[in-house]
């Protein structure tokens, strides 16, 4: 049976109140369909998610000061390169054995908890100097914090004089055109 447009638009207000309001473990996901559908399962597995972001973005970290490509992890760690490339993207639900493969191979503890907690601390940090973090990013990648500038709103030493502009005015003929 065929949903006529307003059972659909209807049915598809009541997906978006889920959004809004946690949902109820017993919902049943496969009634939605498509980004409604995506957006539920996200929320649903936030918490691995997250620890997964923050996993892939130690790996990434740590493949660079190596000078490593993502081949040579692979090949370090007896995977295929398309795992260690599902590893990196952020979205990968790590086995325990998985994790502590990576550690291994990559000399590094995979702790998402203790890496969030200290980019929080880093962050606070920088705040409390006056720091502008955009500053920290180049074409080339990151170069951390230590390269941060003083931020916009931070008092600065002014070493250009003043330009005096009440002298330029727009002459009649270029306002009309």
């Amino acid at each position: 049976m065929e949903l006529t447009k307003e059972e659909e638009l209807r049915q598809i207000a009541e997906e978006l109140k889920l959004l809004v309001k946690p949902p109820e473990p017993d919902i049943d996901y496969s009634k939605s369909k498509g980004w409604l559908k995506d957006a539920l399962w996200r929320q649903k597995n936030r918490n691995w998610l997250n620890e997964s972001h923050i996993i892939a973005g130690l790996v990434l970290e740590a493949l660079d000061e190596r000078g490593w490509s993502q081949a040579d992890l692979a090949k370090k760690m007896g995977v295929s390169r398309q795992a260690v490339n599902k590893y990196v993207r952020g979205s990968y639900n790590f086995t325990l054995m998985q994790k502590h493969k990576l550690q291994d191979a990559l000399g590094i503890e995979l702790n998402a908890y203790k890496a969030e907690e200290e980019f929080k601390a880093e962050m606070e940090r920088i705040k409390a100097e006056g720091l502008d973090i955009s500053t920290m990013f180049h074409t080339d990648g990151f170069h951390g914090f230590e390269d941060a500038e003083p931020a916009a709103n931070t008092p600065k030493e002014n070493t250009q004089p003043e330009t005096d502009i009440t002298h330029i005015t727009r002459s009649d003929s270029e306002a009309a055109a």
